[in-house]
């Protein structure tokens, strides 16, 4: 793989990674692989703790931009706060859950992981 400089070269390599899982998918098989990869890549920090939504309703003490975006997710959404988190802090919303979207908190960069429903069958 060549490119005119490394920021190209990274940003060449990171695509062609991307591609390669995107079409292989990302199967029980296929995933350690892919969180390996990715995580050798960003700098090395902690992961940071994931609450589900439920738990976080009506906790006394919760942050109140935490309970605002836990007041509007579902319950088995896992929320992770990322003020104060140490450079290269990771939330892996993708271990525990499969397929998600995110939702963030206004004013902060709290977000919460919401699970997908899965894609309904289709018949071939």
């Amino acid at each position: 793989m060549e490119a005119d400089s490394l920021p190209k070269w990274l940003d060449r390599l990171i695509g062609t990674a991307e591609e390669l899982v995107d079409e292989t998918g990302f199967e029980d098989g296929v995933q350690p692989y892919a969180d390996d990869f990715w995580d050798l890549l960003q700098l090395d920090g902690p992961d940071l703790p994931l609450h589900p939504a439920a738990d976080l309703r009506g906790r006394p003490g919760t942050d109140p931009v935490v309970a605002g975006l836990a007041a509007r997710v579902p319950d088995e959404a896992l929320i992770a706060d990322f003020r104060g988190a140490l450079p290269g802090s990771r939330a892996r919303f993708d271990r525990t859950l499969r397929r998600y979207r995110l939702e963030r908190a206004v004013g902060g960069p709290v977000f919460a992981a919401v699970p997908r429903d899965p894609e309904p069958h289709r018949p071939r």
